[in-house]
């Protein structure tokens, strides 16, 4: 849903693997967010850094969209607007987070502005003496010390 692409599509962003069981990691949906130019900031009910859970869980939402990891038979992904509305790949009608039995963590999602995207896979570097990279495709450039 976030990516704007089909499951065939989505399902080769993953390496075209489907868990078995436990569905991805937050570290595979995560790289695969990146690869495509989102940001990620996922907080937790348990701070680690504190050593104490959060006072009020869950957090209300700070950005635009949120993916939040949920249970419902099992750990289930779903997303959320700024104004709480839960969109669930399951479910026709929006929903919010009380509708679920557990909410495990939620994680900003923020998208990346790509000047091209060209320059991961055409990269020319202009010269020793200009510092700048040029994408082969388009002509884009920017300075060499963003790579």
């Amino acid at each position: 849903m976030v990516l704007g692409i089909g499951y065939d599509a989505a399902l080769a962003a993953f390496g075209g693997r489907v868990p078995e069981s436990e569905g991805y990691d937050f570290g595979e949906f995560e790289q695969v967010l990146a690869e495509h130019g989102w940001a990620t900031a996922r907080k937790w009910k348990h701070m680690r850094h504190l050593n104490r859970d959060r006072e009020i869980w869950p957090v209300a939402p700070w950005a635009d969209l949120h993916q939040c990891e949920v249970q419902t038979t099992g750990n289930h992904s779903v997303l959320m607007l700024r104004d709480g509305t839960v969109i669930d790949p399951l479910t026709p009608e929006p929903k919010r987070l009380s509708d679920y039995k557990h909410v495990y963590s939620i994680a900003a999602l923020t998208r990346i502005p790509q000047p091209c995207q060209h320059l991961d896979t055409f990269l020319v570097k202009d010269s020793e003496m200009t510092g700048r990279v040029h994408c082969k495709d388009c002509g884009h450039s920017r300075e060499w010390d963003a790579y």
